[in-house]
């Protein structure tokens, strides 16, 4: 990933502040990855959200880092195959739903249980990322 390729550039379409921001942000994204990359890793299968990926970073700093501070780094590397967005999910601290993510070694390791239709009944798959 280019430190000065904006991957949200097409979304926000050229946003004064996101634009600002972005360039705010280019010279600690490296180190923002790689961070990101060495919690995601240490949680294995079990994977981590945006969401506690902010809570960590926030224990680690000692100030609130908000999930939109993590958001763009996990983005990027999920842009660029470092990280795998599965169809996992778990509850927010606000009580909402977030994807899970994980390293790509961890991928297809872990069967999940789908919510069978009515009627019908449940049957264990294996998980497919996207």
């Amino acid at each position: 990933m280019s430190e000065t390729q904006d991957i949200t550039a097409n979304r926000h379409g050229g946003n004064k502040a996101s634009v600002e921001a972005h360039r705010r942000v280019r010279h600690t994204a490296e180190t923002q990855r790689k961070w990101v990359m060495d919690q995601v890793g240490k949680s294995g299968e079990r994977g981590l959200t945006v969401d506690e990926l902010a809570e960590l970073a926030s224990k680690s700093t000692g100030h609130d880092v908000g999930p939109n501070r993590i958001s763009g780094r996990v983005s990027e590397l999920v842009a660029g195959g470092e990280l795998l967005r599965t169809k996992r999910r778990r509850s927010t601290r606000t009580g909402s739903s977030a994807a899970i993510h994980v390293v790509p070694e961890y991928a297809d390791k872990r069967p999940v249980w789908h919510p069978a239709p009515v009627g019908r009944p449940k049957r264990e798959v294996q998980e497919t990322l996207f």
